[in-house]
């Protein structure tokens, strides 16, 4: 016969040997990816992107693929940090295309480039923070997000990086750039 007492024992040990995930302990304000496209996820970049992303020549520290939306109305940059695996993409970047880029399209036709979370471009300032919360800092016209070891070392532990950040750009109430991811050590 089972007692209670067993019963209750078995349920404790189901719970405690449960497997704890990155998504149950993420912070609100973080924000895991983007267009299907997880970070330090290559497999979900891969899946997207195929396994040569056109890397642009533009001159900026870090080598990142430039995309654009079905309608050319919207530019996404996926960031590639030094020493990461193959295909691990740590940022995103999404603005208004400069004028006369030639930037590839996202494969897919995507209209909108539109985080894990929901952010899109056009979003105002108070969809942002009912999505991600209150900001570290704000100004009139940006939000911004920091995550390190004061408030969320646990969760950045499993990605051994010390800090995520989301800055979000704003004119007339209404999102025009964001970026997101983690910052490079």
């Amino acid at each position: 016969m089972v007692t209670k007492q067993v019963v209750g024992f078995t349920v404790l040990l189901l719970v405690l040997a449960a497997p704890v995930s990155a998504q149950s302990k993420r912070p609100q304000a973080a924000d895991p990816g983007i267009a299907s496209i997880l970070f330090f996820d290559p497999t979900s970049a891969i899946a997207r992107l195929g396994k040569s992303p056109p890397l642009t020549d533009e001159h900026v520290v870090f080598a990142h693929a430039r995309y654009v939306n079905a309608d050319r109305s919207e530019s996404l940059a996926l960031v590639f940090h030094p020493g990461s695996r193959f295909m691990d993409v740590a940022e995103a970047i999404v603005e208004r295309p400069a004028p006369g880029a030639a930037y590839p399209s996202f494969p897919g036709s995507i209209k909108r480039f539109e985080s894990s979370r929901g952010i899109s471009l056009g979003l105002t300032k108070a969809e942002v923070r009912r999505i991600l919360g209150a900001p570290t800092s704000e100004t009139p016209v940006s939000l911004k997000y920091v995550l390190d070891k004061t408030n969320a070392k646990e969760w950045l532990a499993e990605y051994n990086l010390p800090r995520y950040y989301g800055t979000y750009e704003f004119t007339a109430d209404k999102l025009t750039k964001f970026s997101f991811g983690f910052e490079y050590p």
